[in-house]
């Protein structure tokens, strides 16, 4: 899967063609997969197949993406507890779905405050709450203009640096990765995608330890009423778990809270493999 963290990008416009059946069946095997794994704090989310652009056969809703996509005719939507820890497995779970849809060379992108919620409460139930969707489809690898905004507008193209994100023995030192055995396997983390791309995962490294951190961005997206930043989180642990090569179905995360000054939110923390360790 690494390989495919590498490949994969945000796709906003595509092909006007609807997707094979042998494709359609290769994505309900995935959904039926995903649904069967927890995430990393045990919660499972369900994930919606929407064909032709509806929601609901009975009560007919057209899936609306605010012209943000282009072409698209297929959808999934994903639905978790509304729950901080919820949020964040829904974001590691989904985003394993994405790089499982991009492995079969299928184009998506993550919506999460780009389509009309209210649509979807048909299928809520009071305590439930949809984070985000994503377009499925084949790619037209010519970009419309509203994608080619968007990607600049929100430097989908660009990452924080490495000593803005990674960390040793304290949060007042950078990590040296340019010297550092762990350089490859973070690069993986660093590409995790975010919303408006802010990146607010910090890592430590510490005995042995990679601790993980949200650094949140102040009063951002709250007209969502859920916390974004907490999906990101999920993200960037999905690329975590990979980096490591870990399984994505047992992820070795510890809990404990480290005693490490620092005004970031502390998330969690994972061992990391001895022969990366200088």
């Amino acid at each position: 899967m690494k390989d495919i963290i590498l490949k994969r990008k945000s796709i906003r416009t595509y092909k006007k063609e609807s997707l094979s059946d042998i494709d359609i069946t290769k994505i309900h095997e995935l959904i039926k997969n995903i649904e069967s794994i927890a995430g990393p704090f045990n919660n499972t989310i369900q994930l919606n197949f929407h064909e032709n652009q509806y929601i609901d056969e009975e009560k007919p809703k057209k899936i609306g993406t605010y012209g943000f996509v282009k072409n698209a005719k297929t959808f999934v939507s994903g639905k978790v507890n509304h729950s901080y820890l919820g949020l964040i497995d829904f974001g590691y779970l989904f985003e394993y779905f994405i790089l499982k849809v991009t492995e079969i060379n299928l184009g998506t992108v993550w919506l999460g405050g780009t389509f009309n919620r209210k649509s979807f409460n048909i299928l809520l139930s009071p305590q439930e709450v949809i984070p985000a969707i994503t377009p499925i489809g084949y790619i037209n690898n010519t970009q419309s203009f509203v994608d080619k905004v968007i990607r600049k507008s929100s430097k989908g193209d660009n990452r924080l640096s490495f000593d803005s994100l990674f960390f040793q023995e304290n949060f007042n030192t950078p990590l040296d990765y340019k010297n550092n055995g762990l350089c490859e396997a973070l690069n993986l983390i660093r590409l995790a995608p975010s919303a408006s791309n802010k990146q607010p995962w910090r890592f430590l490294i510490k005995d042995q330890m990679l601790h993980v951190y949200i650094k949140r961005t102040p009063n951002y997206a709250k007209v969502l009423k859920y916390d974004i930043q907490a999906v990101d989180i999920g993200i960037a642990l999905c690329h975590t778990v990979i980096a490591f090569n870990l399984s994505i179905e047992t992820p070795e995360f510890l809990t404990a809270k480290p005693n490490i000054e620092t005004a970031f939110e502390y998330i969690a923390s994972i061992k990391l493999p001895d022969h990366l360790i200088q």
